[in-house]
């Protein structure tokens, strides 16, 4: 299966030694032979095919690296960059206050019903918009 490994961790656990738990752009996996370990660890950001196997335990799913496959690739079948999560910045206190698509659905929202009114049938929908303009914009300025 290919993949790219995007980090490593090694981790201990008391039975077995240290494994390693390796994310990659198709999952969480893991690695308990030292060989395949190693070469994990020197493939970190790069595509690899890889043998998985999935197995089920106590009601969870793990999938376990049993395998690589090396054969029939060049370096450049490795170049691949991933992608790192954007950064989002969250500012504390109110947000901005833009009023402008509030005002927006309002006017359109006039604007209907003046056209389904038959006494604006024949004026022209520029007309129509206008008049609904100027009735929000007089509402706002009464506040």
């Amino acid at each position: 299966m290919e993949m790219v490994l995007i980090k490593s961790a090694n981790e201990k656990d008391g039975a077995n030694g240290v494994w390693l738990s390796v994310e990659t752009d198709l999952g969480k996996m893991s690695a308990f032979d030292k060989g395949i370990v190693e070469y994990l660890n020197r493939h970190i950001g790069q595509r690899v095919k890889l043998d998985i196997k999935t197995v089920e335990k106590e009601g969870k799913t793990y999938k376990n690296i049993r395998g690589f496959d090396d054969s029939g690739w060049d370096e450049s079948n490795r170049n691949y960059e991933a992608t790192k999560p954007q950064e989002i910045t969250l500012k504390a206190g109110k947000p901005e206050y833009n009023p402008t698509s509030m005002y927006v659905s309002y006017a359109k929202d006039i604007y209907i019903c003046l056209e389904n009114n038959p006494e604006c049938k024949g004026k022209l929908s520029k007309d129509l918009m206008q008049i609904a303009i100027d009735l929000v914009k007089q509402a706002r300025d009464a506040f």
